[in-house]
């Protein structure tokens, strides 16, 4: 059996508005990038209550290798306002 990878993702709507989502996504050693970023895009779009045929819509920003622990994030939503934070302070070294 192949060892699973951990790895996590950001990704946007492709036309740059809306929140990102950051997730992890689980896959077997050996994986290529681009299955790992089509992995990442249907997590996304089933976390967002997309459909299938909107998974287009949806662009990886980015592949990290592991869990990344946040310690801070903070979205703006479209109209410049934060949306709010993922992780809390209490954490951070």
């Amino acid at each position: 059996m192949a060892e699973i990878k951990t790895y996590t993702a950001w990704c946007q709507q492709s036309n740059g508005t809306g929140t990102i989502w950051i997730g992890k996504v689980d896959a077997p050693s050996g994986t290529t990038l681009d299955s790992i970023r089509l992995s990442a895009i249907r997590s996304c779009a089933i976390d967002w209550g997309w459909d299938g045929e909107q998974e287009g819509d949806i662009h990886c920003l980015g592949i990290a290798r592991g869990d990344v622990d946040l310690v801070y994030w903070d979205d703006i939503d479209e109209g410049g306002g934060p949306l709010g934070q993922l992780a809390s302070m209490e954490d951070a070294p």
